[in-house]
């Protein structure tokens, strides 16, 4: 299919390390599946003069289909796409099958939940729960297990990088509703024309793969289910608006390890990206005629036009009111001297970096590395929480993560590190300990 070189090409291609521009499809020996290549390159090659020959190839994109596909992969060919949703069962809100001994053995119990079916802008989406059984010939073992699934069906046919892109979108929504860092599998496709499912595989980050925890999840799905669709529709829509407001933070749950200076600005240049693209304007009408008064006073050309250009940015407001009114917006209550306090300082740290190079305070350098992991450990779920507001999760469900769920915890702790004090969960009557006032030179 001049998809091989033939009696023609050059044996070299067939060598180690030799990269094919082209596409290769050809047939596993193992599975007899087919398999197409993108991007591969040669590596061993076995050749057998009294059997089947084969070569063995690795590729960036690759395919299993039970019948050769030779479209190329940017072209829309692409009507469906499942996610497999192992590890996700506590967000899922699976029950336990209902087991009980009889006299000749055990009796299992279980009804299968209804699909959660969402019509979505373009396409339609349905999460479903099946019952799976498995057993081993050399094991005398059954083991009786649930299994999610996340389809997307589109109106239209996809390219395979589309389908890429909607993956990875669905894996960083996940990660915003659970708070977890788990990854997702690769997905399987459906191909226009061909029968079944087709496993894809492509090169990516390794992702961690734990389970999510139930208990620590900010929004299951059974609390989330009749807002699903809108929520899914609109961080689609809203993603490449958003552009880095959203990207940076999730660029910190990769489950990746960064260093604290990395961390620390990653999510105070995302809010405030994110606040430039929420921020509805404010009047600065007075603060431009003052400054227009101050500009008029000076004589000198030369200098006026110096002025003109330091003050040009003189109404925006500062990285410290920004922050202050993200946490605002979700009617977080806090004590508007310890955030007051707590942006500032943020400011503070932010600038070091920036204009400094590091450290200006007195202090060691692990201290200071100390006090960015302390600010970021603050900032992470005020962000967080702020991003899914955003994307359609009403604010009261969100101010229950900070004053009324098992998670609120950690981010207690993480706030009164930096001292910001959250009001006492409903029946708790006990106080937060007090804390020393930081002071301007902290």
């Amino acid at each position: 299919d001049n998809l091989l070189p033939g009696p023609t090409g050059a044996p070299a291609r067939l060598s180690n390390n030799w990269q094919f521009d082209c596409p290769i499809v050809g047939i596993l020996k193992g599975s007899g599946s087919y398999v197409r290549l993108e991007h591969a390159r040669a590596k061993n090659l076995s050749l057998r003069p009294r059997s089947a020959s084969y070569q063995e190839f690795s590729a960036l994109i690759c395919i299993l289909s039970s019948a050769p596909i030779r479209k190329p992969i940017s072209e829309a060919y692409c009507t469906g796409i499942e996610i497999s949703l192992d590890g996700y069962g506590p967000w899922l809100g699976l029950q336990r099958a209902k087991i009980t001994k009889t006299r000749n053995g055990l009796t299992a119990r279980y009804r299968q939940p209804k699909p959660y079916s969402y019509k979505l802008e373009g396409a339609t989406l349905t999460i479903r729960t099946v019952l799976t059984l498995t057993s081993r010939d050399t094991s005398s073992s059954l083991d009786l297990g649930q299994r999610g699934t996340l389809t997307y069906k589109p109106l239209s046919p996809l390219t395979l990088e589309k389908t890429r892109e909607i993956t990875s979108r669905v894996e960083d929504l996940l990660i915003l509703l659970t708070d977890s860092e788990r990854g997702l599998d690769q997905p399987r496709i459906q191909i226009r024309g061909k029968k079944g499912w087709n496993a894809v595989y492509y090169t990516r980050l390794p992702r961690p793969t734990d389970e999510v925890s139930g208990p620590e999840c900010w929004f299951m799905l059974p609390n989330v289910k009749n807002i699903f669709g809108a929520v899914f529709d609109t961080w689609m829509a809203k993603h490449e608006e958003f552009g880095p407001g959203f990207h940076l933070y999730l660029s910190t749950r990769r489950g990746q390890r960064l260093f604290a200076e990395h961390r620390f600005v990653n999510l105070i240049w995302g809010m405030e990206s994110l606040h430039r693209q929420v921020d509805v304007g404010r009047d600065t009408s007075k603060l431009e005629e003052k400054i227009k008064r101050i500009v008029d006073s000076v004589q000198r050309k030369p200098d006026r036009t110096w002025l003109e250009g330091r003050l040009e940015k003189a109404t925006e407001p500062s990285l410290a009111v920004r922050l202050r009114e993200i946490v605002r917006s979700m009617q977080i209550d806090l004590d508007s001297q310890e955030l007051d306090a707590f942006t500032v300082n943020c400011t503070k740290r932010r600038n070091e970096i920036s204009h400094f190079g590091g450290r200006t305070t007195r202090g060691g350098y692990d201290q200071w590395v100390r006090e960015l992991h302390l600010l970021s450990n603050a900032l992470d779920p005020i962000y967080h929480a702020r991003i899914l507001l955003e994307i359609g999760v009403p604010r009261e469900q969100i101010r229950q993560i900070f004053t009324g769920r098992y998670a609120t915890f950690g981010i207690r702790r993480a706030f009164d590190a930096v001292d910001l004090r959250l009001p006492p969960q409903a029946g708790d009557t006990r106080q937060s300990a007090p804390t020393a006032q930081r002071t301007s030179g902290d």
